[in-house]
């Protein structure tokens, strides 16, 4: 765990920028974790993210409208004046 939140650390160090980079915590397994170890250390993570002040955390509900939304953009479903027409 403290390795994959060191490389985290890394490289948002070196792509960092004057603007807050937008983020969403995937969930994550572990063998020998019970569920709410596992609860507690996304917790942990998303709350470093945030008081970090360097990242704009997107939660699950808001990560999964936006990739519907962009599973429909890119299906062919809808033409770009449809786009304009739903996002108004």
């Amino acid at each position: 765990m403290n390795r994959y939140l060191g490389y985290i650390l890394f490289f948002t160090s070196i792509f960092s920028q004057d603007e807050k980079l937008a983020v969403s915590i995937l969930d994550f397994t572990g063998e020998d974790m019970k569920p709410k170890e596992l609860k507690a250390c996304f917790q942990r993570l998303e709350t470093s993210l945030i008081e970090s002040g360097q990242f704009i955390v997107i939660e699950k509900s808001e990560r999964e409208e936006i990739l519907k939304e962009q599973e429909v953009q890119s299906s062919g479903i809808c033409d770009e004046e449809c786009v304009v027409e739903i996002g108004q």
